[in-house]
């Protein structure tokens, strides 16, 4: 009984260090992981921000345009 009671706990203290092994080497990747995201971040926040404001200008210039298009067509006679 005592021989089994070792194997178990030789086999338990190994599987609680291997885990241990696998939740550091998780941390570390973690870790490079954020460090990878923030570089990524700050490279493409300027271009992203540039997108948006230009995305925001079309986006007025076509409600311009169709307020103006809007404008033309109800203030056109038709002509017969």
């Amino acid at each position: 009984m005592s021989l089994a009671l070792g194997i178990v706990l030789a086999v338990a203290l190994f599987s609680v260090g291997l885990l241990l092994a696998l939740v550091l080497a998780l941390a570390s990747r973690l870790k490079t992981l954020a460090a990878s995201l923030k570089t990524f971040q700050r490279d493409v926040g300027p271009v992203l921000d540039e997108v948006n404001r230009e995305a925001t200008k079309a986006q007025q210039r076509m409600e311009d345009m169709s307020r103006r298009a809007s404008q033309l067509s109800t203030g056109a006679k038709i002509r017969r």
